[in-house]
């Protein structure tokens, strides 16, 4: 009996631990999108497809993470949109206020 207990306290730890695990690779994977599309925002050139890669690889690599419990998917594709935004206002605000050039 107590052998079955420990078993299902195990199970729970390392599912916990799973979650965790996927969600911190989701965070950090939304943080380094964040910091391309600022990188991106500090070049004048192909800005645009800057941004837009960076979202791609986002999603690309959130895809990959192995995310199998429903609540941890929702979490995981909660993060990826906030990040996906963050970058797509990053883009709006630098191509609504910034200065018109010539194309020289």
């Amino acid at each position: 009996m107590s052998s079955e207990k420990t078993c299902k306290k195990k199970l729970r730890v390392r599912i916990n631990r799973e979650h965790i695990t996927a969600k911190n690779k989701a965070r950090r994977i939304a943080k380094e999108a964040r910091r391309q599309a600022l990188d991106a925002s500090k070049r004048p050139r192909r800005k645009q497809l800057r941004y837009f890669g960076a979202i791609r690889r986002l999603r690309a690599r959130i895809g990959l993470l192995d995310v199998t419990n429903d609540a941890q998917r929702e979490q995981v594709q909660r993060l990826t949109d906030s990040a996906i935004s963050a970058v797509m206002a990053l883009y709006e605000h630098e191509h609504t206020f910034s200065l018109p050039r010539s194309n020289a």
